[in-house]
């Protein structure tokens, strides 16, 4: 710690009273930079005067307990700057005062104008909007000398709400035509404005109060996919993306015992409704959301659609392929090794590996860009509809073919569709 020490200075008895108007100054600066930060004002901090009073207040310290410290600063040189920084500061300003934080959720605006005369006329109008409850009050009165032998009054009252709202609007009109109308209003979320209206000739009063609380609706439209996407066989070894790849029927076979066995399975994987399907007896139970997709077969020609779903399976059987099947009636998944080449089947894939828990979503990016919606079931992840891929994994396009005569001569991938 310093401690002042007795010596012949006489310069040193204004170092204290120097010292006080640099913490004023400081103190000053410092509640600035609060109130900028806290209530984003923008207020201009002068960086170069807060360095130089701290240094000189560090020179002032260590000169009231060492005069000679520092001695090229003369404590009247110092002064004559420190006064001419903290010109105007006085001790109240080391208190740091805060401005205490409101929030308010509620705004109201009144305006009143009032003219007397033989007529007078009265005008009120308030207008709140709250998040949470509002409450407007307007009373105005004007008095008139003028002498009136009749009196009308006019109320009328209308309220348009989502919400709950209260209007409540009374006007009285005597010979003296005092007039008063008071609104209040309450909802959750609304924006309500109340307007009075006073006017008097011949003690002729009428009072107009509405609220108007608007609410906003959203219309969601689903749109339906009803294209059908079969591929000939020669797509299979290619069309896949990383780290997944078209099931063999082994991997359908553990599918159906994940959902109960196959003699049960089509119930539980086929989708519901009569969109895909002819008869409505799927529950969908896994999200497989299984299609009747029908078959493209040798003749050429599409068969079978919404009445049966056959899915390409990734090995072969002698010169056909495995595929698995469920129909629109059977409850039953069967796999058969007996699907030629050249038929245009649909295709599903399964991931290689999942960290995935029954259930559990996630998705799959096609060799086109194309986003698929996966699904966890047993512990096997797999789209959870028909593959609709455009390009092989090199990105080589897969051509459309919807000839039949050109269809069953092709040897190379090929696709063609359905639209019901």
């Amino acid at each position: 710690m310093l401690t002042p020490r007795l010596t012949n200075c006489p310069e040193c008895a204004s170092i204290p009273t120097l010292l006080d108007e640099i913490s004023c100054t400081i103190a000053k600066t410092a509640k600035k930079l609060y109130n900028n930060i806290i209530f984003m004002l923008n207020q201009p901090i002068d960086a170069n005067l807060m360095y130089d009073l701290l240094n000189y207040q560090r020179i002032l310290t260590y000169k009231y307990c060492n005069p000679d410290y520092a001695g090229h600063f003369t404590i009247e040189m110092i002064a004559s700057k420190v006064r001419r920084y903290t010109s105007g500061c006085l001790n109240p300003c080391y208190t740091l005062t805060t401005v205490p934080r409101t929030t308010s959720t509620s705004t109201s605006t009144s305006t009143s104008t009032s003219t007397s005369t033989s007529t007078s006329t009265s005008t009120s109008t308030s207008t709140s909007t709250s998040t949470s409850t509002s409450t407007s009050t307007s009373t105005s009165t004007s008095t008139s000398t003028s002498t009136s032998t009749s009196s009308t009054s006019t109320s009328s009252s209308t309220s348009t709400s989502t919400s709950t709202s209260t209007s409540t609007s009374t006007s009285t009109s005597t010979s003296s035509s005092t007039s008063s109308s008071t609104s209040t209003s309450t909802s959750s979320t609304s924006t309500s404005t109340s307007t009075s209206t006073s006017t008097s000739t011949s003690s002729t009063s009428t009072s107009t109060t509405s609220s108007t609380s608007t609410t906003t609706t959203s219309t969601t439209t689903t749109l339906l996919i009803t294209e059908f996407g079969l591929y000939n066989a020669y797509v299979l070894p290619t069309i896949a993306n990383t780290d997944w790849h078209v099931p063999t029927h082994l991997e359908y076979d553990a599918l159906c015992t994940a959902v109960g066995g196959a003699a049960t399975a089509a119930i539980q994987l086929k989708e519901s409704g009569t969109i895909y399907w002819n008869t409505n007896n799927g529950l969908n139970t896994y999200g497989f959301n299984g299609r009747g997709t029908g078959y493209r077969n040798s003749i050429p020609e599409f068969a079978n659609i919404k009445q049966i779903g056959i899915l390409w399976c990734s090995d072969a059987n002698g010169p056909s392929q495995y595929a698995m099947s469920y129909g629109d009636s059977n409850p039953e998944v069967t796999t058969n090794g007996g699907a030629s080449n050249d038929s245009g089947l649909g295709i599903r894939l399964v991931k290689d590996f999942t960290i995935l828990n029954p259930g559990e979503t996630s998705t799959y990016v096609g060799n086109d860009g194309q986003v698929y919606a996966t699904i966890c079931i047993g512990t096997q992840e797999w789209l959870s509809k028909e593959l609709k891929e455009t390009e092989l994994i090199d990105h080589t396009p897969i051509p459309l073919v919807q000839d039949g005569p050109t269809w069953v001569t092709m040897t190379t991938p090929a696709r063609c569709y359905y639209t019901i």
